[in-house]
């Protein structure tokens, strides 16, 4: 398995990922922008690989003999806003089910490698129970010499129940 930068003609593997991700998580009953993923995901290829300060995000894939196995997108942001220095989290991690058990470790590593430049301060991964148990995902993280920072909370508003898929 190799992790590389996500390309043009990988556009309709990674939205068969984007579409099982989309149904196991705990908003499959919310619409899925494809037209919009697509727009994000080609813009996003076209970035892949220049330097965290000039374009901000990208996309690796894990590709396994031509499978997808999963994709990252990496973004950088200004720390606090308005700071001079970097902070890098993953806007979309995702690993198709039963993937080979390397592919998340391996795509973490590169957004870790995409990281290092000196602007960025420090990486924060983003966990939520989206998709999966996040008592286990913070182990995959904290097994890498990450610390808990504070706690993700939500409160859904019944005007997005109008937004909902039939």
């Amino acid at each position: 398995m190799i992790v590389r930068s996500a390309r043009g003609p990988d556009w309709t593997k990674l939205l068969e990922l984007i579409r099982e991700g989309h149904a196991r998580s705990n908003i499959a009953s919310y619409a899925l922008d494809e037209k919009f993923a697509k727009e994000l995901f080609l813009t996003l290829m076209l970035a892949n690989m220049r330097h965290p300060v000039h374009d901000g995000a990208c996309v690796f894939v894990a590709d396994l003999d031509g499978r997808l196995e999963g994709f990252i997108i990496p973004a950088a942001n200004r720390l606090c806003v308005l700071g001079r220095d970097l902070i890098v989290s993953d806007l979309m991690f995702y690993c198709r089910e039963g993937a080979d058990a390397r592919a998340a470790g391996m795509l973490w590593n590169a957004l870790e490698c995409w990281a290092s430049v000196p602007e960025v301060v420090a990486v924060r991964p983003s966990i939520t129970n989206a998709v999966g148990d996040p008592e286990r995902v913070a182990k995959f993280y904290e097994a890498r010499g990450y610390e808990r920072i504070g706690i993700f909370l939500e409160k859904r508003r019944a005007a997005q129940a109008a937004r909902r898929v039939a």
